[in-house]
């Protein structure tokens, strides 16, 4: 099977909550082959820039995905957002991807709960 591109939408949502700084992981599971090619930046102003990953980790199937704003907190995100894009160059079958929060903070460095979701974008 020939490799293909895909691109892959990490939404997240605070509940209301201004979100200030995230880090996901994300996990390859099942037989598809993955390879990150490109990481896009998030739709709201503050997290624009791409945000940074960890190219350890993406040797054992997992991708790490990090980004922070010292934005004011009337700039933040309060609602569901594209954080970034990823770009997967895909061989096999429909990859079987998880994402976990590791951590989210709010613009006082406080823990808050946030809820990831992968979405794949549909190409033409």
């Amino acid at each position: 099977i020939a490799a293909r591109f895909e691109p892959w939408d990490l939404v997240l949502d605070s509940d209301g909550a201004a979100l200030a700084a995230w880090q996901v992981s994300v996990a390859c599971e099942g037989g598809a082959a993955v390879s990150l090619v490109g990481i896009e930046g998030g739709t709201p102003a503050v997290f624009h820039e791409p945000p940074d990953y960890d190219p350890e980790a993406h040797r054992s199937r997992r991708i790490v995905l990090a980004n922070f704003s010292l934005a004011d907190a009337a700039e933040l995100p309060t609602e569901p957002f594209r954080a970034t894009t990823l770009h997967l160059q895909v061989e096999g079958s429909m990859p079987d991807l998880s994402v976990r929060i590791d951590a989210a903070a709010g613009p006082d460095g406080r823990p808050i709960p946030v809820h990831a979701e992968l979405r794949r974008r549909a190409t033409p």
